[in-house]
């Protein structure tokens, strides 16, 4: 029995344990802005009505289905340096540079993120479209006849109904991000160097490499703790800023 030893090591002697932490959170915070950003301004702009507007909703939900193998193999092709999609039109096409997208420790997290944002964004944007159909039609009719626009009509009314949906999306989202693994683990297996290395990567890897369960399993519970922590923060401002 070694009681607290392995979340004293953790918290005091591991320096990894600490970089694993900051490269975990700046996935979440990356992905869950980006992803929030998009999902809303979709849900925006499909909830209007046009021809095509059932197909595009299907469109953009498409990628929410594929496995996380298939997008990280994607992915890798996207963001070849050599043969990607991405740098032929940067690099040959527009004589740019040719950015090492998944080998440069800036990059790889920004990266990693854009993908991510691409593939898990159509769950928060129908939520946001649910939400958006439960604004009352005359209150925009009444905007409009006072003769607001489109952002004001955005920020004066569709953003302040939709705190409940939003409070709703950004902690689901936040403590599905903050368990980011299967992305950077087919993408780039942690790297460069531990660049974009996750706490469920690092915790993969002690527990199932060097079989150190106990140690495996004090970053578990640290995890959770801290998920939880943040995401009662989370509600606290958030209902606060609806009151």
């Amino acid at each position: 029995y070694v009681g607290f030893d392995n979340y004293v090591k953790l918290w005091t002697t591991d320096p990894l344990w600490w970089k694993v932490l900051g490269n975990t959170f700046k996935f979440a915070i990356f992905i869950v802005a980006g992803k929030v950003v998009v999902a809303l301004l979709s849900a925006v702009a499909l909830k209007r009505s046009f021809l095509g507007r059932d197909l595009f909703r299907v469109l953009y939900y498409l990628p929410a289905i594929v496995s996380v193998a298939v997008v990280g193999l994607l992915f890798q092709k996207v963001f070849d340096p050599q043969r990607g999609l991405l740098n032929y039109y940067i690099t040959d096409v527009f004589n740019g540079p040719r950015p090492v997208w998944l080998g440069t420790s800036a990059l790889v997290i920004p990266s990693i993120s854009i993908a991510t944002i691409w593939w898990t964004f159509g769950f928060p944007m129908l939520v946001f479209l649910a939400g958006l159909q439960n604004i009352p039609e005359h209150l925009y009719e009444a905007a409009k006849l006072d003769g607001a626009g489109g952002l004001q009509t955005f920020f004066r009314i569709t953003l302040p109904l939709l705190v409940p949906t939003l409070l709703f999306v950004i902690v689901t989202q936040f403590i599905a991000e903050m368990q980011i693994f299967g992305q950077p683990f087919v993408m780039t297996q942690g790297g460069p160097g531990n660049e974009s290395k996750t706490v469920l990567i690092y915790l993969y890897q002690t527990a199932w490499s060097f079989f150190r369960m106990g140690y495996a399993s004090a970053m578990a519970v640290s995890l959770a703790l801290i998920m939880i922590a943040i995401t009662l923060l989370q509600f606290a401002l958030l209902r606060n800023r609806e009151a």
